[in-house]
């Protein structure tokens, strides 16, 4: 990746992505901001971080964020 981004790894407990289904991967950028990649690259290749200071100092908040979905439970 380019711009200072580096892959973590594939977390299994993250829910797949909410676009095409596809498996994330936890990625830290610049200033160890923590976002999801979709590794769908071909189809979809969404990234999605949050803009909230506690995802931001907190990767677990970050992840739970990630987890939800509209109408479904945490």
């Amino acid at each position: 990746m380019s711009n200072g981004q580096r892959f973590r790894y594939i977390n299994k407990e993250l829910k797949r992505c909410p676009f095409c289904g596809g498996k994330v991967a936890e990625a830290e950028g610049i200033g160890g901001l923590l976002f999801f990649s979709c590794m769908n690259f071909k189809d979809c290749g969404a990234i999605i971080s949050f803009d909230q200071a506690l995802a931001n100092k907190h990767p677990d908040i970050a992840r739970k964020m990630f987890n939800r979905r509209e109408g479904g439970t945490d």
